[in-house]
């Protein structure tokens, strides 16, 4: 692979760990305001769906790290 190509996953990689983090972000704030609300209100659907998503975007979060460690390792 050529370093363009490189550059250019690498460029997708950031852009990746930045949605991933902003995401994960949103999806904590969403679980905390939930986790506001008194007890009988709470809506134990809501906080798995918000604690699943955080799950999956922590995963891609850790899989771009891992590609863009790779990536620049290469283009070293």
């Amino acid at each position: 692979m050529n370093n363009r190509k490189k550059y250019n996953q690498l460029f997708e990689m950031i852009s990746i760990l930045s949605f991933s983090n902003r995401s994960i972000g949103l999806w904590d704030n969403q679980r905390y305001k939930e986790c506001k609300k008194n007890k009988n209100k709470v809506s134990i659907d809501y906080l798995y769906k918000s604690e699943k998503n955080t799950r999956k975007y922590l995963e891609l979060r850790a899989k771009a790290k891992n590609k863009i460690d790779k990536l620049i390792y290469s283009l070293l």
